[in-house]
């Protein structure tokens, strides 16, 4: 392991401790462990890799959700321009 890999991985389980439960499903008033953690902004859109604000512990089924929606939005930007 990379010292950056280790920085990022405590940064995930630091996350997950303080909310193990997916953070949309609790938005819709259900109750999912969250296995995954999620960047709120894409690091791709300029979102802070490391910055604890910028995680959200998520489902399987919300976190890959919301990856296909944004996959669809990207394609959709790019045949825009």
């Amino acid at each position: 392991f990379s010292a950056k890999q280790e920085l990022e991985d405590l940064t995930k389980n630091y996350k997950i401790q303080l909310n193990p439960l997916c953070e949309e499903c609790e938005r819709k008033g259900l109750t999912e462990p969250g296995r995954e953690i999620d960047h709120i902004k894409a690091i791709k859109d300029g979102g802070q890799n490391l910055n604890i604000n910028n995680l959200q512990t998520l489902c399987k089924s919300c976190h890959a959700s919301k990856s296909a929606k944004e996959g669809q939005a990207r394609r959709y930007i790019k045949k825009i321009y």
